[in-house]
């Protein structure tokens, strides 16, 4: 794989989930390129079997059947498949946050705001979609797992912190406290409402509605111009 400016394709080396999983335990150290690619081959294969059958249901052979190795291999590589998990979700995050980092920029574009935040829930929703089957095990995990609803909330309030700095970038709110916590709150119900439509399954509306992009947008949008008059009246 290249690397390629701000895309997601980059060197197996250069993701920071692994050096974290391994510092944690869940992943073995590993001193050869190719022993790191099978890591990163058991992890493509487990997203794909979690996906399917769930985490509780999903045996070590499933996954190593997949990634076409054997079970001894995977001990080599990965502690157990809870440490396997945890290092899967944290990869899975890495990959949604350098997408969030563009928002450090596109304060700049010609973009407008109501724009930015049709973008940001489309790709969050495109996001999730493509990973269904993950953000399923990931809730069922989750419910009993502290750790991993840990990682889950830290990934949501990152996405809050990025809109924040966005707004403050182009000077929509103020840089208090509490505009970023109101923020915070807005960004934690629009993923709280896509993980249940991509989890549950759609209600009303398919998933590839257009107007459940819209919706989520126009709700950020009616946050934003609530939260500006509010101010405005404070400061007359």
């Amino acid at each position: 794989m290249t690397k390629r400016g701000n895309d997601l394709t980059i060197k197996i080396e250069d993701y920071r989930y692994f050096d974290v999983a391994v510092r944690r335990g869940w992943i073995r150290p590993v001193t050869q390129d190719r022993s790191r690619e099978m890591c990163e081959k058991i992890l493509i294969a487990a997203l794909e079997v979690f996906a399917r059958k769930g985490y509780r249901d999903t045996k070590i052979q499933d996954i190593t059947e997949v990634a076409g190795c054997s079970v001894g291999i995977f001990y080599k590589r990965f502690v157990d498949k809870e440490g396997l998990f945890y290092a899967l979700q944290h990869r899975h995050y890495e990959r949604a946050n350098r997408l969030l980092d563009r928002l450090s920029a596109i304060h700049e574009s010609n973009l407008t705001t109501p724009q930015v935040f049709h973008r940001f829930v489309q790709r969050t929703l495109e996001n999730m979609i493509a990973a269904s089957g993950f953000h399923k095990a990931l809730v069922e995990i989750s419910l009993n797992d502290r750790k991993a609803n840990r990682a889950r909330k830290a990934h949501i309030k990152y996405a809050g912190e990025r809109l924040f700095d966005f707004l403050v970038n182009r000077h929509e709110l103020p840089a208090f406290p509490e505009q970023s916590d109101k923020v915070q709150f807005a960004v934690s119900v629009v993923f709280s409402m896509i993980t249940n439509l991509v989890v549950l399954g759609p209600g009303p509306y398919a998933l590839n509605d257009k107007r459940v992009v819209e919706n989520m947008a126009e709700f950020l949008t009616g946050f934003l111009r609530e939260e500006q008059h509010r101010l405005d009246q404070k400061r007359a």
